[in-house]
């Protein structure tokens, strides 16, 4: 048989071998993709970022073309995109997605997945209902598939990740799984986010809680107070500029109180302005008692009167928090501006608010003795636990948020110190830290494990600072405590998702180039091996295709289990993805290497007991040895991947280790798919043409393109080599494509010459022949050409043919309705089906040379091809005999009545000169033989 335009037959393989390969490469990409994901999850700094870094990962899978994510817009209607990667980005711009079911475009994909928080799997989006009104504006894209799946913060929806494929059916349940896990990270990024802003507001509160605490215990006079505060809120806030303003005596104007920032000229401008509603924001918030946000002061109109002003001072927006007295009276107003528009955030607002409390508490003691009243009434409703200990620790105040916290009554902890809520689990050199700081007169922070009083464990982040009188004297110690449990569980379950396989808890590609790298460091200091092993098992898919990923999920965690209890523990077993596992071996040697690997195939092909089933598996195992086969891990990972390989090729369930011949063919493999990629730019195909005979009277009938490929540096390369590594390398697509057009054009000018009947015969590849836009391009490429559909015949394998008989069938049926003759390749080989062969749309049988080589001293070979004709004769198709060399087999062949025959006999495939030579002698241009349409 002739593989893709090879004219010489390809190498056995297994049946089944390349759609195993492929799938479990697709699986292998889909984990790949799934891990990058998840690091970028670890390593992502914000929301934004996160988001653009999933799209721009996701794409990178096979048959993902666009992916997109959306969040809830303020209206809480409607669904907008955030971040999007991919081919099509344009198909979002003003995109309408609803989640309102009762509207047109809320019953989509994304409204159903995000209504009802459960994925939505559009595995056919042309014909799927729910995308109807999205159809005409994805035409242009060409959608095959899509998918929407929820994210959550906190438990709760709010947006969706989008996904649209180029292929029909593109989620399959293994990636339906993935997709699924890797909205799960998401939803664990997004809660990690919360927490974090949440801790950072919680910090900043924290830390403004104890700067103001410590400043009301000052003996600082009023104006030095305000003054810090401003300065302190404009330390948290970022680009802020803040102001405190006063109520005047006659409490009719406002006073200047703290505006360190603002120009001299505005604050002049503003101080004794009348309190009025409507006019400005601190006069409106003082005049009504409530809070002002605006957020663009040239487009508002309380800022109207004083709008240039404004804009000579640089004030893009402004928002003013009113502080109240302890009778419920304004007595003043903290406003924060801004250089530029700005919208505040709740956490914002937060800390204005809190900070115009303790404003008001430091106004107040100046003013009255209700000082100690107001502290303890902000001190008790404090979300944070805060103690006040005398200098020997002994807790002297606890308000309700310990109590709360620890379990324990505040009558229970008076009197007592803080060790009885200690676990033990705190390490004595924070303790030992915390009083050397203390001791010094400074402040201390840190993290305690503590136990409540029901023995629960938890987390408080501690904030400890001395009390001094107004003569420096330290008196007491103020500590104020946050609960940080469910923050440090997020962190460790981000940290395990970064560092192991979530389906077995092995270590993961991370954790494993880690280790490696400071195993490498170790044996190079002591000049020692290290082994380097690819472990792969063989025929898995039909496990999981049989049996269902569940069970197959189940054998990997048990066999992961089984091989980790045979490993020493300085070695580390890491599942790569899909049934891919790396086992690293620090110490090993070849020999070490050797006995390791053949203890691991006994130890993998015993039998499995999952659930009802007894399961047996073997694997391939590749070896890379340090130094000789590599000095660093990646060229130790890579080559044991290549040694695996060719364990496969040796037969699988075998072991073989890394040599310098797989090297050689590892470098030729990337030399030949890299020079392949530009082989059409650069103009180095060519098509070689062979004569087809007609046996009934020696005349040419037709001819087959066969591809021949000159490379500069590589030489003539066989098509037995590259057309296989385009096949597998996705090239196959573009080198098919210019082949077809090439041989078109040239079959046209023959015609054109007059040579009007002769017939083009064009192999396809299995990939070719199964992309769904073949005919289109078929036809595309014969409309450019103006090149009759019926001269043009296709070569299709058998084994290609058999692979997806029905899909075989739709296909040959359309390109049969274009006019596009169909024929099949290497016939005899590939195990072919009556039932189906009747059902091809084909007219030609071409009988295998390998079959024809021998007709004339092998009876089994003669018998073969005389019932081959015979039954091509009794289906009526037409039978064409390639390979034929010598006298004897053409006359066996007349004799059996096969009506064509083409090979060295006649002629070698010949460059188009050649040919047009051969041509012009064996049939002038002004005969024409027979039709080619009869």
């Amino acid at each position: 048989m002739e593989n893709s335009y090879t004219g010489r037959p390809p190498p056995a393989m297994h049946p089944g071998d390349a759609d195993s390969l492929t799938k479990n490469r697709r699986i292998n990409q889909l984990y790949k993709s799934l891990m990058q994901c998840n690091q970028a999850i670890v390593r992502s700094d914000s929301e934004q970022i996160l988001f653009a870094k999933i799209c721009r990962n996701v794409v990178n899978f096979d048959c993902m073309k666009m992916a997109c994510i959306s969040m809830l817009d303020e209206t809480g209607q409607q669904l907008v995109s955030v971040a999007a990667d991919g081919d099509g980005t344009d198909y979002l711009q003003q995109l309408p997605i609803s989640i309102i079911a009762e509207t047109t475009y809320g019953r989509g994909p994304s409204g159903i997945a995000f209504r009802e928080n459960r994925p939505y799997w559009c595995q056919d989006f042309q014909h799927d209902p729910a995308t109807l009104p999205w159809r005409e504006r994805a035409t242009r894209f060409d959608w095959k598939a899509c998918a929407a799946l929820p994210l959550h913060r906190k438990g709760m929806v709010i947006g969706t990740i989008n996904l649209y494929a180029d292929q029909v059916d593109a989620f399959d349940e293994t990636t339906r799984n993935l997709l699924i896990e890797l909205a799960i990270d998401i939803d664990y990024a997004l809660s990690r986010f919360e927490l974090e802003a949440e801790r950072q507001h919680s910090l900043k509160m924290k830390t403004l809680r104890v700067f103001m605490l410590e400043l009301m215990t000052s003996e600082l006079p009023l104006k030095e107070i305000l003054l810090n505060v401003v300065y302190q809120l404009e330390a948290i806030i970022p680009d802020s500029l803040c102001s405190i303003m006063l109520r005047d005596k006659d409490s009719l104007r406002l006073r200047v109180g703290a505006a360190p920032s603002l120009p001299d000229f505005y604050n002049a401008a503003i101080d004794g302005m009348s309190i009025s509603l409507g006019i400005g924001c601190c006069p409106n918030t003082i005049a009504s008692g409530t809070r002002t946000i605006v957020s663009d002061i040239a487009q508002d109109p309380l800022w109207t009167a004083f709008a240039s002003i404004a804009a000579k001072a640089e004030l893009g927006s402004c928002w003013s928090e009113p502080i109240f007295s302890a009778d419920a009276q304004v007595i003043g107003a903290f406003a924060v501006y801004h250089r530029s528009p700005y919208t505040p955030e709740k956490y914002d607002l937060q800390l204005i608010e809190t900070a115009a409390h303790f404003v008001a508490i430091a106004i107040e003691r100046k003013q009255s003795e209700a000082f100690l009243r107001k502290l303890s009434h902000a001190v008790e409703q404090s979300s944070n636990a805060i103690l006040i200990t005398d200098l020997d620790g002994v807790i002297e105040y606890a308000n309700t948020a310990f109590s709360l916290n620890s379990g324990y009554a505040i009558d229970e902890v008076l009197g007592k110190k803080p060790s009885l809520h200690r676990s033990g689990k705190t390490p004595r050199a924070t303790y030992a830290d915390m009083w050397a700081h203390l001791a010094r007169g400074e402040s201390w922070h840190g993290e305690f494990i503590n136990r409540r009083k029901n023995g629960s464990e938890h987390v408080d982040l501690v904030h400890i600072s001395p009390v001094r009188e107004a003569d420096g004297r330290i008196t007491h110690y103020l500590a104020i405590e946050e609960d940080i449990t469910d923050r440090k569980n997020a962190q460790a379950r981000i940290k395990y998702l970064a560092h192991y396989d979530v389906l077995t808890g092995l270590p993961n590609r991370v954790l494993l180039d880690e280790r490696a790298h400071h195993a490498l460091q170790v044996a190079e200091k002591n000049r020692d091996a290290l082994a380097v092993m690819f472990i792969d098992l063989d025929h898995f898919k039909n496990i999981n295709d049989t049996l269902g990923h569940s069970l197959g999920d189940a054998l990997l965690l048990a066999l992961s289990q089984r091989l980790q209890l045979a490993l020493r523990s300085e070695d580390t077993l890491s599942r790569l993805g899909g049934d891919e596992f790396i086992l690293l071996q620090p110490g090993a040697n070849r020999e070490d290497a050797r006995k390791t690997a053949q203890q691991l195939m006994d130890i993998i092909k015993q039998p499995y007991q999952i659930g009802p089933h007894d399961l047996s598996v073997m694997a391939s195992i590749g070896i890379a040895v340090y130094p000789e086969d590599g000095a660093d891990f990646e060229t130790l990972h890579k080559n044991a991947d290549v040694a695996m390989y060719r364990a496969k090729e040796a037969g699988r369930n075998s072991y073989q280790f890394f040599t310098q011949e797989m090297q050689e063919r590892s470098t030729r493999y990337l030399k030949i798919v890299n020079a392949l990629r530009q082989a059409v730019e650069l103009h180095q195909l060519e098509l070689h043409y062979q004569p087809q005979i007609s046996l009934s009277d020696e005349k040419i009938i037709g001819a087959e393109a066969l591809l021949r490929w000159r490379h500069p540096e590589l030489g003539n390369v066989s098509p037995a080599e590259f057309i296989p590594i385009a096949e597998e390398s996705g090239l196959i697509m573009q080198i098919g494509e210019w082949v077809l057009r090439t041989a078109v054009r040239q079959a046209k000018a023959w015609h054109e010459r007059g040579y009007t009947a002769l017939l083009m015969a064009v192999n396809l590849s299995a990939v070719q022949f199964r992309h769904a836009g073949l005919p289109d391009l078929v036809m595309r490429i014969l409309n450019e050409a103006d090149f009759p559909p019926q001269y043009l015949e296709l070569e299709l394998t058998e084994g290609v043919a058999m692979h997806n008989p029905q899909g075989a069938i739709a296909m040959m049926n359309n390109l049969h309705a274009h006019g596009v003759r169909m024929s099949i390749d290497d016939f005899g080989t590939g195990y072919s089906s009556l039932s189906y062969l009747k059902k091809f749309k084909v007219y030609k049988l071409k009988i295998d040379q390998s079959f024809v080589r021998d007709i004339s001293s092998d009876a089994e070979d003669r018998a073969l091809v005389s019932a081959i004709i015979g039954m091509a004769k009794s289906l009526g198709l037409q039978t064409i005999a390639e390979g034929v060399e010598t006298v004897e087999q053409l006359a066996f062949l007349r004799a059996e009545g096969c009506h064509e025959a083409q090979g060295y006999h006649y002629s070698k495939p010949l460059p188009v000169a050649a040919f047009e030579d051969f041509l012009a002698a064996t049939l002038p241009a002004v005969r024409v033989l027979r039709s080619a349409t009869r």
